[in-house]
């Protein structure tokens, strides 16, 4: 049977990029919300679409440290 094997610098790399990814989703969010006008949405939907990618950023971040955490132990 073939193994599910990972590359070796795979799991080194990782959260970094799900912390790069979460900090993205944050900025664009404030973005959203500051720049509403640039958006061909009414403004009620952009704020909640950006306090969304917020939230998701958030989560995104919490995510990656843990991966990072979990990484750390090996």
């Amino acid at each position: 049977m073939l193994q599910k094997r990972k590359p070796q610098g795979y799991n080194q790399i990782t959260p970094y990029i799900m912390a790069f990814t979460g900090i993205a989703y944050v900025v664009m969010g404030g973005f959203v919300i500051k720049r509403s006008s640039l958006l061909p949405i009414t403004e009620t939907m952009a704020d909640v679409l950006g306090i969304l990618f917020i939230i998701y950023g958030l989560y995104r971040g919490w995510r990656a440290y843990k991966a990072f955490t979990d990484s750390s132990q090996d």
